[in-house]
């Protein structure tokens, strides 16, 4: 199993854009994200069936039971970040751990949809790291690497 992880307080804030811009989130980004903090912090941190976004986005219980659940020799924690920062040095461990031989592959430019965000946006997204921080360096000991997100350990 290969698990793809983003930096969450990113991701967070990526699912409102996409439901806003699907219209499917009425609710300004500040309000969303508030209500979303609020319905975990009021939640059962065990209901790992809870699709709030930010209750996805605290990945180390969920990787906890793939791990429990697959054993942890058959599952890989990629940093979503560094591979698209630089496909070439992520993709041979990902090889390496299915098994398969080097692949000769051409990395197009990776493109991420990076969007402007004002002040508020800004201190939102800090408010989001401090949020996660403990869920970031609890999966980081998991996964045995520091992450480099924000709230989590220095890589």
């Amino acid at each position: 199993i290969v698990m793809l992880l983003r930096d969450p307080a990113e991701r967070t804030l990526s699912a409102w854009r996409h439901a806003a811009d699907r219209g499917t989130e009425k609710r300004d980004l500040v309000s969303a994200i508030g209500d979303w903090m609020a319905k975990y912090r009021d939640s059962d941190p065990g209901d790992l069936d809870n699709i709030n976004p930010v209750a996805i986005s605290v990945y180390a219980p969920r990787v906890r039971r793939w791990f429990e659940t697959f054993g942890r020799e058959n599952c890989l924690a990629v940093n979503a970040d560094a591979l698209f920062r630089d496909p070439p040095a992520v993709m041979p461990g990902v090889f390496e751990f299915l098994g398969v031989g080097p692949a000769r592959l051409t990395y197009g430019d990776v493109k991420a949809t990076a969007w402007r965000r004002d002040a508020e946006h800004e201190k939102l997204h800090l408010e989001l790291a401090d949020f996660f921080g403990p869920s970031i360096r609890e999966l980081e000991g998991l996964v045995g690497q520091a992450t480099g997100w924000s709230g989590g350990s220095d890589p």
